[in-house]
């Protein structure tokens, strides 16, 4: 009866110790469960790209509209910028509108041909009014140059003046890089060879920027 008791004994610590043994092995070959992530964290926001710091070129054209060069009244014009703008809203650019070789020749004035560049560095700030929209503000310094040619007698005007150059500009996200803007550009002169009748100019532009 003893050895009996001892043999169910025996067998019931070795039944144990298996089942023990068994649960280990099973437990240290589980695989942890995998937290699952939330598919919408991996699309990227729509407007991470308008918060990033980037570089700018943008080029536009439109019709200059003048007060005392009136030769070059309605003439076309051509702006360039190349900027950067960081994720804060802050940036700079370097601007050039060009208004190429415009020809009238009022017998009054014998003016045959006349052109304008305008070189200039402005600080800007942009507002993000939406995902693809954004609307930019800037403060421009820059040197006007006015070209004038007369036909009787033959000979060329050259106008220098540093002027007030500011602008507003609203541009429009079609792609990640590529954006459509409309702006408009003022030039008050401070100074140069007049200091009377100081001209005044619109500079209204439309076109493409490229973000890099």
């Amino acid at each position: 009866m003893n050895k009996f008791i001892s043999f169910f004994t025996l067998l019931i610590c070795f039944s144990l110790f298996d089942f023990t043994a068994r649960a280990e092995n099973v437990s240290s070959t589980k695989k942890p469960v995998k937290s699952i992530r939330n598919p919408l964290k991996s699309i990227s926001d729509p407007t991470e790209n308008n918060q990033r710091d980037f570089a700018y070129f943008q080029l536009g054209g439109g019709r200059a509209i003048l007060i005392e060069f009136s030769e070059l009244n309605n003439a076309w014009v051509l702006d360039s910028r190349l900027g950067f703008k960081s994720s804060s809203g802050w940036g700079a650019e370097l601007f050039f509108a060009l208004v190429p070789h415009q020809y009238d020749a009022p017998m009054e004035s014998a003016r045959i041909a006349a052109d304008a560049k305008l070189l200039g560095v402005a600080p800007t700030y942009s507002f993000q009014l939406s995902k693809e929209a954004s609307l930019g503000l800037g403060l421009g310094v820059g040197y006007l140059i006015v070209n004038r040619t007369y036909f009787s007698p033959s000979s060329n005007d050259h106008v220098y003046r540093w002027s007030l150059a500011p602008d507003i500009n609203f541009s429009y996200k079609l792609s990640n890089e590529v954006y459509a803007h409309l702006g408009f550009r003022a030039v008050f002169t401070v100074t140069g060879t007049k200091l009377t009748n100081e001209p005044r100019i619109l500079l209204p532009t439309i076109g493409l920027g490229y973000r890099f």
